[in-house]
């Protein structure tokens, strides 16, 4: 072979070898980028990862629970009203190697429901639990178009934070008019961008890898209260409620019926207006103890003496994905045999208040029944003046 053949086959080889090597780069990059460019639907139910602590971050997700058997505490699900603030706690492990990295960065991201609205400058970062060291100034936080994001740009700049501790956040969102009811609530779901490469320096784009957390529910439901006749058991129009809590506030309700807030003193948008159909909704209730009174009677019938005790519970199941729903909404009313939501969501319950028709006195009493009373008492004493009058004369 001469030397010109051994000499192109020697540069043959030598391009062979060299495309060989840029191919294994580019797939390398292409696995890590694949790495942090899933969608969040892939991974929305996929809980973090269980891997060797020292390398791959894990990430949690709690809300206050108040309803738990055991006490108020952080919990998987809960139960809130709308217009309530929900606290939210979210736990992220530091990996043990983190210091043998040139720069660790990590960005936690909450792509909030439809059913929330964000409470600004609510975010508090602390080390190991809610009430250790705040380290809030370290990161940068920010919320927009309801995404809350808390990035750390290195994480070596927090001085006091060391291996396998946690940074723990808390914040909290508003449960708002698009709060969905029953069924598998309002989800909640993070995910955690964070550093691969421990040659990374800082400057350019680092590599990164995503961890998912597990997901979370808040669940609310709708009270429908049905007026009926005691004895037709047909609907009765132009009855007046107020709802009240077991605080003795009262809720307010926007024109839509849904919650807007409980207030010590009664308002205007605390009246609940039984309509056409009989009907009247309040939408966005937690399970708890209520108290309905009727501040105004329907046309010829007696308003009700005493509030209405209302207990609305609500029980909740497993499903498939290891997620929490829905299996049983009731309402007791002053105490007597539960009566059950018929929904297929379990997202409402109907109460059937009676009223009883007036044939003599007004039904809401006030100066019409005072007007009688004396017309009665004026009657009787007329009668009685009359005998005595008659007797005094007889004896003469």
């Amino acid at each position: 072979m001469s030397a010109v053949r051994k000499g192109i086959l020697a540069l043959l080889l030598l391009a062979m070898l060299v495309g060989l090597c840029l191919y294994c780069v580019a797939a390398q990059d292409h696995n890590i980028a694949q790495t942090g460019s899933h969608t969040y639907e892939a991974f929305r139910f996929s809980p973090a990862p269980n891997g060797d602590s020292a390398q791959t971050p894990t990430l949690e997700k709690w809300v206050w629970n108040e309803a738990k058997e055991d006490g108020a505490g952080w919990d998987r699900f809960a139960a809130y009203g709308i217009g309530e603030t929900v606290p939210f706690q979210v736990i992220a492990s530091v990996p043990e190697n983190y210091t043998q990295y040139t720069a660790y960065s990590f960005t936690i991201t909450d792509e909030l429901s439809e059913g929330f609205t964000f409470v600004k400058d609510s975010v508090r970062i602390c080390i190991n639990e809610a009430s250790g060291a705040d380290i809030t100034e370290y990161f940068e936080i920010s919320e927009r178009d309801g995404i809350l994001t808390v990035h750390c740009p290195d994480i070596h700049g927090v001085s006091c934070l060391a291996p396998k501790q946690r940074v723990v956040i808390c914040y909290q969102a508003l449960l708002d008019r698009d709060a969905v009811l029953g069924g598998s609530g309002n989800p909640g779901y993070i995910y955690m961008d964070y550093s691969t490469d421990p040659r990374w320096n800082g400057r350019a784009k680092t590599p990164m890898s995503r961890v998912f957390s597990n997901e979370i529910a808040v669940f609310s439901f709708q009270l429908d209260i049905q007026k009926v006749d005691v004895g037709t058991q047909l609907p009765v129009t132009g009855a007046e409620f107020v709802l009240m809590n077991e605080a003795e506030e009262y809720l307010s309700v926007s024109v839509d019926g849904r919650a807007a807030g409980w207030f010590a003193n009664q308002k205007p948008e605390s009246t609940l207006t039984i309509d056409d159909q009989g009907r009247v909704s309040v939408i966005g209730l937690r399970p708890g103890s209520y108290y309905l009174k009727e501040i105004k009677a329907p046309k010829g019938y007696h308003a009700l003496e005493e509030p209405i005790r209302l207990q609305l519970s609500a029980e909740y199941k497993e499903n498939d994905r290891g997620l929490q729903e829905v299996s049983r909404l009731t309402v007791h009313v002053d105490g007597e045999e539960a009566v059950a939501s018929n929904s297929p969501k379990m997202d409402r319950v109907e109460v059937r208040v009676e009223n009883t028709y007036s044939t003599i006195l007004p039904p809401t009493g006030g100066i019409g029944t005072t007007i009688y009373y004396i017309i009665g008492i004026a009657i009787l004493f007329t009668v009685a003046l009359f005998y005595a009058t008659k007797r005094s004369i007889r004896d003469q």
